[in-house]
């Protein structure tokens, strides 16, 4: 009987309630499961202590292991919808295939989806994320998305289909982060400050196709990731490498054949510099100077914190005698942790 059970085929859902609520169920059960990998995992070496390890490093430096879980499949989950909504209609959905029908103007989601989600699965949780592959592949979207965009004919359906699942997943989660349906035109504005940001970090100039930068930004920030590279100092540099001058940032990095092959890719865009000059710092209130302007000041020394300010209030000029300002922690400084309220 069980495995006439586990043999039948997901309903076919048309309406969004349905959807997220099926959906919901399988995704509580993967967070569940890798909730309780990761305790068994605490030695270390599997695929999802390595994922943990690299959230940490890069978002959350206190990033819980339940958080994590949570995290971790709420992406699973809300990269397929994506992926599903994009899909081209002959195909048959899958969550090998998802990463490539991710949408191009979601670098970010693109690459954090593929090492989630992609060939170093965890077997443990592969079944249950499958089983929400068929069950999106099985939908029918043009009755679940049919209400989005009546009022404005713009709204985006994956941005407003997360606040029906959320509430089908955990309604006090749901609340706890403020999660409702945001106007079109809110998401419009974010996305494209988004695109301004990375275009002016690059020195790309306008009018580029998103089949050119996206792939771009997708590759250097995973050479960034796996080289553990200083975000401020890199963008900064990169503005020499603009002008001829790569070494400064080649230095930085393991893997000195893929970050040759990207930057001449790069340089070939012609970025401008002088445009990454205005908007790339060199200095910053860095952790490490911080505790060192705040331990004297608490010993009536206000004169490191006052070198601060003067070199953070014009970030963006370099200047003689700041080096200390523009360096990053040195290595006995070790991690350090700090909070969104600080």
């Amino acid at each position: 009987m069980f495995s006439s059970f586990l043999a039948q085929e997901p309903p076919i859902v048309g309406k969004p309630e349905d959807l997220a609520r099926r959906m919901a169920a399988l995704t509580r059960i993967i967070r569940d499961i890798v909730d309780e990998a990761l305790v068994h995992d605490r030695g270390g070496g599997s695929p999802l202590r390595e994922q943990l390890d690299a959230f940490r490093r890069v978002l959350i430096h206190d990033l819980g292991e339940e958080q994590f879980a949570d995290m971790y499949t709420q992406t699973i989950a809300y990269g397929l919808f994506a992926a599903r909504v994009n899909a081209p209609a002959a195909e048959h959905f899958t969550r090998q295939h998802a990463a490539y029908d991710l949408p191009k103007t979601n670098p970010f989601l693109r690459q954090m989806f593929g090492q989630i989600a992609g060939p170093e699965l965890d077997e443990r949780i592969t079944w249950a994320v499958d089983d929400l592959a068929e069950l999106l592949a099985r939908a029918r979207m043009d009755l679940v998305l049919e209400d989005f965009g009546k009022r404005t004919r713009q709204e985006d359906p994956v941005v407003h289909f997360y606040e029906t699942f959320l509430a089908a997943y955990d309604r006090k989660m749901r609340e706890a982060r403020g999660v409702y349906y945001t106007p079109e035109p809110v998401v419009s504005y974010i996305v494209r400050s988004v695109d301004h940001i990375l275009r002016t970090e690059f020195g790309l100039p306008d009018g580029l196709d998103d089949a050119v930068t996206s792939p771009l930004v997708d590759e250097l920030l995973t050479l960034v990731q796996k080289s553990r590279v200083d975000h401020t100092s890199f963008f900064r540099d990169l503005g020499a490498a603009a002008r001829g001058d790569a070494e400064p940032t080649r230095g930085l990095f393991l893997d000195l054949a893929a970050f040759d092959a990207w930057i001449m890719r790069w340089r070939a865009l012609g970025p401008d510099a002088d445009v990454m000059d205005r908007v790339n710092p060199v200095y910053i209130p860095r952790n490490h100077l911080v505790e060192d302007a705040l331990a004297a000041a608490t010993e009536g020394d206000l004169d490191p914190l006052e070198r601060l300010l003067d070199a953070v209030v014009s970030p963006y000029d370099k200047r003689p005698g700041l080096e200390r300002y523009a360096a990053t922690a040195p290595t006995d400084f070790g991690a350090y942790q700090t909070f969104c309220g600080t």
